[in-house]
């Protein structure tokens, strides 16, 4: 057999780091952060403890890093053109793209959802993630302003509380509340307020 080449290892280590991401990710959302040690990681991964160790430092180490992979993702949606200009198409589709992504992602979302109930864990991520979406949030709010013609502040709150309110019913019954339920009557919402014309918009 052929000794392996650079890219062959390269795919193999950023398979093992998908594993343990998604393996972290599972225990995190169904048995909590504090409940799941790296042991239990590494064992539902079927792996060596010191092999983990080669990916992540520590737990809040993969812990941040699943909270930013699916973050960057979702931004990624975010004025796809990055021209730091949101157009009523683009503002439609990132509300599309949030909710399909809790959708296709709920593991994810529950553990996000626990996460930011609680204060001492929420020091782990949250300023860096904050950071990290800064520049997104402020074209954001550029946005709303135009459209809102009201306070800013006020309306960024009921558009966030709208998203959030959202990922908890999804993630508390799935079953209960069609994904594409919430999306029909949100973008529907902001249709109306925002005068946009969805019939010239795509779908998702």
């Amino acid at each position: 057999m052929s000794p392996r080449t650079n890219k062959q290892w390269e795919s193999l280590r950023a398979e093992k780091r998908e594993l343990i991401k998604q393996t972290a990710l599972e225990l995190f959302a169904n048995e909590g952060f504090h409940s799941t040690s790296i042991e239990m990681i590494a064992q539902k991964a079927k792996i060596s403890k010191g092999l983990l160790y080669n990916y992540f430092e520590s737990k809040e180490d993969l812990l941040k890093e699943i909270i930013y992979s699916a973050s960057n993702e979702l931004w990624e949606k975010f004025d796809p053109n990055h021209d730091g200009i949101l157009t009523d198409e683009e503002f439609i589709y990132f509300i599309r793209a949030t909710l399909y992504a809790i959708e296709a992602n709920p593991l994810f979302w529950r553990l996000y959802t626990v996460l930011m109930l609680k204060p001492n864990i929420v020091h782990i991520i949250g300023q860096e993630l904050i950071k990290a979406s800064a520049m997104h949030i402020h074209v954001l709010l550029e946005y709303i302003k135009i459209k809102a013609q009201t306070d800013v502040e006020t309306e960024m709150f009921v558009f966030s509380s709208m998203l959030k309110g959202a990922i908890l019913q999804f993630v508390s019954a799935p079953e209960m509340v069609p994904m594409a339920y919430i999306e029909k009557h949100i973008t529907s919402f902001y249709a109306f307020r925002y005068k946009i014309d969805l019939q010239n918009i795509t779908s998702k």
